[in-house]
């Protein structure tokens, strides 16, 4: 069969979100539980116990995982499990016990923390962020894990009904991060063809910090942006307004609409109208269709002289239908001559 370690790995390197199940029963059984024996002393040897807990070394890899820039993992989803209750007592399980928590070591363990260290350096994180790894109690990596918002299955009664509002919780999460990364300027610049230069505009009008929310609306080419209304952009700001408050006041931020208004208006007027404001105004030539901006470009539409200098002449010659007869003219009157 399959190694559980090359299976867990392969899954968490191209997982969206990480679900893990923190169990802690009555008699400290369970995937949680069993780790407040880490660390203790036996009272023999007066060694501490430790190993390679594989539920521990799971948690430690997603969370160095989900640090990692641009790796796929963005969110953790915890199912939290108490004691199971009998059906003669209506079934179901108890809260999960977080008191109990501070049982659990606050130093690391070694060997667990050890065999994190080489799977994340095999698997190219950065050296500085495997020994942040390696620092981390048995205590800490638990709490890191049981503070993101999760599902307590106390809440869902029998298992059945667990397993539905994990799922459902599971799709919310990744739909939130898909919009979440759709939101992300790298992801706007990168995937989209024009995007670069609505970054661009943004950096050198110094609105840079409106650029999730351009990414947000996919206004991913300066056409697009160059058609907004007044209204639109007023749009605009009242959502940047909501995430870049300032005094806590709506309209504390007058200045970033009139700055946004004007960048908008040199898109539309790049060059300054001289008469009337209108003759002699031309907007920027970003803001044209990609198809018209390429016609400029057009070989076939070359002067002759231009076609006769360039280095691909024949190319052009036999492409525009004008230049085409002007060749076949010149190559019959050369074979007539000789």
């Amino acid at each position: 069969g399959q190694s559980w370690l090359a299976g867990f790995l392969a899954g968490l390197v191209t997982a969206m979100v990480f679900v893990p199940l923190l169990s802690w029963t009555d008699d400290d059984q369970g995937s949680v539980g069993e780790l407040s024996r880490i660390g203790t002393e036996d009272p023999v040897t007066g060694e501490k116990f430790d190993k390679v807990d594989n539920v521990l070394l799971e948690l430690i890899i997603a969370l160095a995982l989900r640090e990692e820039p641009g790796a796929a993992l963005q969110a953790v989803l915890p199912v939290l499990f108490g004691q199971a209750r009998p059906a003669s007592l209506g079934g179901g399980f108890a809260t999960f016990p977080f008191a109990k928590l501070t049982r659990l070591s606050n130093q690391p363990s070694v060997l667990t923390n050890t065999r994190a260290g080489e799977l994340l350096r095999m698997l190219g994180v950065r050296e500085d962020k495997v020994q942040a790894v390696l620092g981390r109690s048995v205590k800490q990596v638990v709490e890191l894990v049981s503070w993101n918002q999760g599902v307590q299955a106390a809440e869902w009664g029998d298992v059945t009904q667990v397993a539905t509002e994990c799922g459902t919780r599971v799709l919310k999460t990744v739909l939130q991060e898909m919009r979440r990364l759709r939101s992300d300027p790298k992801y706007f610049e990168q995937g989209r063809p024009m995007g670069s230069e609505v970054l661009e505009w943004l950096q050198k009008a110094n609105l840079r910090s409106y650029a999730p929310l351009f990414v947000h609306h996919r206004l991913d080419s300066l056409d697009y942006v160059a058609r907004l209304d007044k209204a639109k952009l007023s749009m605009l700001f009242d959502e940047y307004e909501e995430l870049y408050p300032r005094s806590g006041q709506k309209g504390a931020m007058g200045g970033e609409l009139a700055k946004l208004k004007k960048a908008h208006s040199k898109l539309l007027y790049r060059t300054p109208p001289r008469l009337l404001g209108l003759i002699g105004a031309r907007p920027d030539e970003r803001t044209q269709p990609i198809s018209a901006r390429l016609e400029r470009y057009r070989d076939t539409e070359a002067s002759g002289m231009a076609a006769l200098t360039s280095g691909n002449c024949v190319e052009l010659f036999h492409t525009n239908g004008v230049l085409r007869w002007v060749w076949v003219a010149l190559w019959g009157g050369y074979a007539a001559f000789w």
